[in-house]
C-alpha cells in the first residue's frame, strides 16, 4: 500500500491557479465585488492551492476597515486547497462610486513576503425604500456638458483648463457624494458639494497633456455619484486627440 499527497502538474496549477505567492497559488490577485448599495453586505472570496511540501498557516493582513477577511481553513495541508474569504459592509466604507482598496496575503505564518490583492467594489445610494412622493420631489441631475472636447494637443501643452456646470432641476437639496476620474491626465475640483434646487454648482477641470498616456488619444470619464434616484452615477467625457 503506498500513502501520499497527490499535487497537480505545473501546467494545470498554471490554469487554474495563475498568480504565484510564494509556495501558494492563487486564482486571481483580485477581489471584485460588483455592484454593491449603501447598507448592504456582499461576500467573496479568492480561491488558493499549497503548492509545497509543508502544512501551512495562511494569513491575510492590511484589510480597509469595510472589508472583514479571514483563511478558511486556517490550517492547510500540501496539496489542499482553502480560501480566501472576505465580507464588505458597505456602511463602514467613506467612499462613493467605484472604491478600490487592498490587503496583504501571506502564505505562512512567519512569512515576510507578501502578495498584495486588490479590492474593487461600486457603490451606490440605495433608493429602494422611496415612496413615489419622495421621488416626485427628489433632486434631479443636469450637466452643462456631457463630454468636453479639447481638440489636438500635444504632450508639451501647458495645462488646459476646462470647466463645466452640475445643476439641480429637482425639489430637494442635490448632494454631491462624490467626482474623480481615474485617468491620472485629468484633475477635478468641485467646491460646492449640495446644490439647491434651481441651482448651479461650478466644476473646474485641469488637464495635464504630459500625465497623458496614450500616444493617440485621451478618453477619460468624470464620474459623478449623487442622491438623484434617476442619476446615481452620471459621466462626463474629457477627451482629445494628441499630436
Amino acid at each position: 500500500t503506498i500513502t501520499g499527497t497527490v499535487i497537480g502538474s505545473s501546467n494545470t496549477l498554471k490554469s487554474r491557479y495563475p498568480v504565484e505567492a510564494g509556495p501558494v497559488r492563487l486564482r486571481s490577485a483580485t477581489i471584485a465585488y460588483g455592484k454593491v448599495l449603501k447598507g448592504e453586505t456582499m461576500g467573496q472570496y479568492v480561491d488558493a492551492y499549497n503548492t509545497s511540501a509543508d502544512t501551512l498557516r495562511p494569513r491575510v493582513e492590511g484589510s480597509p476597515k469595510y472589508i472583514h477577511a479571514m483563511i478558511q481553513p486556517k490550517v492547510v495541508p500540501p496539496g489542499e486547497q482553502f480560501i480566501i474569504s472576505t465580507v464588505l459592509h458597505s456602511n463602514e466604507s467613506k467612499g462613493w462610486g467605484i472604491v478600490t482598496d487592498s490587503l496583504m496575503f501571506y502564505p505562512d505564518a512567519g512569512s515576510r513576503a507578501g502578495k498584495k490583492i486588490e479590492t474593487v467594489v461600486i457603490l451606490e445610494e440605495n433608493f429602494s425604500k422611496l415612496t413615489p412622493e419622495q421621488r416626485m420631489n427628489a433632486p434631479l441631475l443636469d450637466t452643462s456638458e456631457t463630454a468636453l472636447d479639447l481638440g489636438k494637443v500635444s504632450k508639451s501643452d501647458s495645462p488646459i483648463k476646462r470647466t463645466f456646470e452640475i445643476s439641480n432641476r429637482g425639489k430637494s437639496p442635490l448632494v454631491i457624494r462624490a467626482i474623480s476620474c481615474p485617468d491620472a491626465a485629468v484633475d477635478v475640483r468641485l467646491g460646492e458639494r449640495t446644490v439647491k434646487p434651481g441651482k448651479s454648482a461650478k466644476v473646474d477641470v485641469t488637464v495635464t497633456p504630459s500625465r497623458i498616456k496614450s500616444d493617440e488619444l485621451l478618453n477619460a470619464r468624470i464620474n459623478i455619484i449623487a442622491n438623484d434616484p434617476q442619476h446615481p452615477s452620471t459621466m462626463v467625457r474629457v477627451v482629445a486627440e494628441v499630436k
